[in-house]
């Protein structure tokens, strides 16, 4: 018989909507919201089943650094 992971815990749009908070938090210079933010990301991620993890990782860190990363101006 095969055991199927749990229902994810915290939807996708959690972890990203977190990665997007800290990633704006880190570019205002604001660290201690950007730590709260990745705190409890890293905190529920954990929370997770280990097949769910590398995806609700992976939508913390894109959405971090599409906020976080400078854009840079071609002129």
């Amino acid at each position: 018989m095969e055991t199927k992971s749990p229902v994810q815990l915290n939807a996708i749009e959690a972890y990203a909507h977190a990665g997007t908070m800290a990633g704006r938090a880190s570019k205002r210079r604001d660290a201690a919201c950007s730590a709260f933010h990745s705190d409890w990301a890293k905190r529920a991620i954990a929370l997770e089943a280990p097949d769910d993890r590398p995806a609700a990782r992976k939508a913390f860190d894109d959405a971090y650094r599409a906020e976080a990363t400078p854009t840079i101006a071609m002129y």
